[in-house]
């Protein structure tokens, strides 16, 4: 589809042409892009591709995704027909479709490493994901959208000292295109555009990279130190973004960009898929939550929820030339 070639083109675009430069050590991932004061879907989309590089990302019916470690060591789908019902290891598994009735799909589908598709229906009740808060969401079969496997990333070598090499664009491209081709045109629209309509997004820190999660932050007042402005005290209906790291910064909604303070301790927020276990208790079963909290060190971003104009104008329904063009 259309939306799709376009999207592919600039995300490899945007690697091929090294406007997002990643490196790695064994034990390490690259870091989280950088958001400026020119926030649009270019600097959106190199997000939701990187994050497929940090951990698994499963997304939801009706928009939101959150990054984790999927607990499954199979994926069992039954093709109908004389084939029956396959089983598959996760580990060769690259994505998961599930049908849609907003998007007129009846059917799931399993990407496999190899490149082989299997249709049918995937047999998942309930999804475990260990979030990188350490607690566990249990995610219903029904609310699944899509659901892909932490695309890995080769180690660099040939570094200068503690230096590693980069990693060169087509070391990841092929992962990136596999993972698209097996995401039509009306699912990337959901999973990306939906989930920033809907919902916030945070962008979490880990000891080994960072993620996403989607929901809707508590935030109601930002109380903020400017060497410029001095203190001031702003609402999300002014905030486009938070940034955390590396350096603490404000971007309005008008477009400006201030550095500062953000004096805020913690950030809690409704997750989209609603309730986790959390385990901070140190209990044997844990609790059940609403919402889950964020320190200020564990969060790279808060990206508040954005009007569907957004993303008008970048070649086709949906992505436009719009803002961040």
């Amino acid at each position: 589809m259309k939306r799709l070639s376009i999207v592919i083109a600039l995300s490899l675009l945007l690697f091929g042409s090294g406007l997002i430069g990643l490196s790695q050590t064994s034990g390490t991932t690259p870091g989280t892009p950088t958001i400026g004061n020119e926030f649009g879907p270019r600097q959106i989309l190199p997000l939701f591709f990187l994050s497929f590089t940090q951990y698994d990302l499963v997304a939801l019916q009706g928009g939101g995704v959150v990054s984790g470690h999927v607990t499954l060591d199979s994926v069992s789908i039954d093709t109908g027909g004389t084939t029956g019902l396959r089983a598959f290891k996760s580990s060769d598994v690259a994505l998961i479709t599930f049908a849609s009735a907003e998007l007129g799909s009846t059917t799931d589908q399993v990407l496999l490493k190899s490149g082989t598709k299997v249709t049918g229906k995937v047999k998942i009740d309930s999804l475990p994901v260990t979030l990188l808060s350490g607690d566990t969401a249990t995610i219903k079969g029904d609310q699944l959208l899509g659901l892909v496997f932490q695309i890995q990333l080769p180690v660099s070598q040939g570094g200068e000292g503690d230096t590693p090499a980069p990693i060169k664009p087509g070391q990841i491209n092929a992962g990136l295109r596999q993972v698209f081709q097996g995401l039509h045109g009306g699912l990337l629209k959901q999973i990306i555009i939906d989930s920033l309509t809907k919902y916030d997004l945070f962008v979490v820190k880990s000891d080994t990279g960072w993620g996403l999660m989607s929901g809707t932050s508590s935030i109601a007042q930002i109380p903020f130190q400017s060497s410029v402005f001095g203190s001031l005290t702003l609402t999300p209906d002014q905030v486009a973004v938070l940034t955390f790291r590396p350096k603490e910064s404000v971007l309005l909604k008008s477009g400006d960009q201030v550095s500062g303070t953000i004096n805020l301790d913690t950030v809690a927020m409704t997750p989209v898929y609603a309730t986790v276990t959390s385990t901070s208790d140190q209990s044997s079963s844990g609790s059940t939550i609403t919402q889950v909290e964020f320190k200020k060190a564990q969060l790279n971003n808060v990206i508040f929820k954005v009007q569907a104009s957004f993303f008008e104008g970048i070649g086709g329904p949906g992505f436009g030339s719009g803002p961040g063009h």
